[in-house]
């Protein structure tokens, strides 16, 4: 047995770890990844590393290895006081039931660096930067070069100048608002810059604040009518919160990634009870927990169990940040969030599902203080000729966008191995991306899509059906609105937005049970409904 591992990038601050690194085995995927940091009194303290995110680049430099896209994996932690660390170790437990401990003296000396220089990498960091550069450059992946590239330029830019310089406008604008928001991509930060661009055309100047996980700083940058003013890093969220000025308005867009969410809520409540407004967008369920898909510590979804529950599934849920946050007390976050929802002027929500599961959290909630408003899909232009699916003996289920675990990484594996191993009728095209799944003669993975590719791709690939897999209740999910724009058939778990929208589609299917199975079953049977009730057409055998 042979394994291959190394840290790509770390950053730490204060207390606070983030970086991203990869571990491969020749025999086995990871099933698990931990952090182990060993103290000085004789404990161990055992971290989830997530496993998220697929790597085209080790995807090309182990071409024998099937699960090499999948091998990336993020650590995240609040580190103990640095003179009680004596050693900082990778557990990694295969799916063969094996399992490797992997010495990391580089972190080691990281957290001995950032003693002296916070926000410090690994010695070799810039070498493994420049090599997953080109991969980008390799596999074409131009906006996710942009980003690093600009992250790093930004980086620069900071060091050169001072961090704490003063932002100040030279003219008054009418109002000025600050929306404090992730930066980690995909919708939430589509709706997001929707939004500036509005407002900033109303006249009003926009302080936009995020943190930047690849140096655990916290940036804030200010916009006017005509331009972008000024920008400005700060070393943790406390000092970022102390330089914000008055603002009329303060607006949540979501405060995943944040190391203490907490203390934005707080600084909120603060300048409402000076007269500010609040306004919140329901993109996820943070507000109900920390852990804001709501998938607990067994992949499933949880249901807002008691309270006694999440604090046996919080300190072991891989899911991203919290291990980084200060404390996992879940009636302390109900406490500080119900105060924050009961006291914003706007709570905006993109389905009528979502307003169900916040007001489950918060049942005094009025639901009469919750504006219902879908996004737009006005993107997508008029409405084309319907889609024709493909019929005949072999369905091809068409799987659409970026599915990584939460979106159904796990249930599409499992459907490929029912089709392989019990020989079943179908094959899957994922037209998007997919982790952690590895080739296989039942499945195609086509890459990254736009929108209006969309009925072209599904004609080449056949489809004969699609099918969100997503295990988490969506609060509004562009796929499905593009399917059904489309007039694609289309299925999926009666989870969230989706399924309220899909339940009133006439080419809707509602899976009956979250289960790879239970879907695939389902999915055939819808196939030969569609095939059957095709014009010219006899009806074909269900059996």
């Amino acid at each position: 047995m042979s394994h291959r591992h190394a840290i790509d990038s770390v950053a730490i601050r204060d207390s606070r770890l983030f970086g991203w690194g990869w571990f491969l085995d020749d025999d086995s995927a990871a099933d698990a990844i931990h952090l182990c940091i060993d103290l000085a009194d004789g404990s161990r303290r055992m971290l989830r590393c997530t496993q998220a995110g697929s790597r085209p680049d080790l995807h090309d430099a182990f071409p024998q290895l099937p699960h090499a896209a999948a091998g990336g994996f993020m650590l995240q932690a609040r580190l103990p006081d640095r003179a009680e660390i004596q050693r900082i170790a990778l557990h990694v437990q295969l799916r063969n039931g094996s399992t490797i401990e992997l010495a990391m003296p580089e972190l080691e000396r990281a957290c001995a660096a950032a003693d002296r220089e916070p926000g410090a990498s690994p010695p070799d960091a810039g070498e493994l930067r420049v090599r997953l550069a080109w991969d980008l450059v390799r596999n074409a992946e131009w906006r996710e070069l942009w980003s690093r590239s600009r992250d790093f330029l930004q980086r620069w830019w900071t060091s050169v100048f001072p961090r704490d310089r003063t932002l100040t406008l030279e003219t008054s604008p009418r109002e000025a608002w600050v929306m404090f928001d992730h930066a980690m991509g995909g919708g939430t930060n589509r709706f997001r810059d929707e939004r500036i661009a509005e407002w900033r055309a109303a006249g009003i100047c926009v302080t936009l604040v995020t943190p930047v996980l690849t140096t655990l700083e916290y940036e804030v940058s200010i916009f006017s009518e005509a331009e972008q003013l000024a920008l400005q890093r700060h070393p943790d969220l406390r000092s970022c919160l102390a330089s914000l000025a008055r603002f009329e308005r303060i607006v949540v867009n979501n405060l995943a990634s944040y190391d203490d969410p907490l203390q934005v809520l707080a600084w909120a409540m603060d300048r409402r009870a000076a007269g500010a407004t609040l306004r919140f967008y329901l993109h996820d369920f943070h507000a109900a927990c920390p852990a804001w898909t709501l998938i607990d510590d067994e992949g499933k979804y949880c249901r807002l169990p008691a309270f006694d529950r999440c604090a046996s599934c919080l300190p072991s849920n891989p899911a991203p940040f919290l291990a980084m946050m200060p404390s996992l007390d879940m009636p302390d976050w109900r406490r500080a969030w119900g105060e924050f929802v009961m006291a914003a002027d706007e709570i905006i929500a993109f389905s009528a599902s979502s307003i169900t599961i916040l007001r489950q959290a918060y049942p005094a909630l009025d639901p009469a203080h919750i504006a219902l408003r879908p996004h737009s899909t006005a993107y997508l232009g008029d409405a084309p000729p319907a889609f024709q699916p493909q019929q005949g003996d072999i369905a091809t289920i068409a799987v659409v966008g970026a599915i990584g675990e939460h979106k159904g990484a796990r249930i599409i594996g499992e459907m490929v191995r029912l089709i392989e191993r019990e020989a079943w009728p179908a094959r899957i095209a994922v037209i998007g991306t997919l982790e952690g799944v590895p080739p296989s003669p039942a499945l195609r993975v086509t890459g990254p899509y736009e929108p209006g590719d969309l009925p072209s791709l599904l004609s080449r690939e056949e489809a004969s059906v699609a099918f969100l897999p997503s295990i988490v209740h969506e609060t509004f999910s562009y796929v499905t609105a593009e399917l059904m724009h489309y007039r694609v058939p289309l299925a999926v778990f009666d989870l969230g937005a989706p399924a309220e929208r899909v339940r009133a589609y006439p080419l809707g299917r509602i899976i009956s049970e979250v289960d790879a199975h239970v879907a695939l079953a389902e999915l055939l049977a819808f196939h030969r409904e569609l095939s059957a009730s095709a014009p010219g057409n006899a009806p074909m055998d269900a059996s």
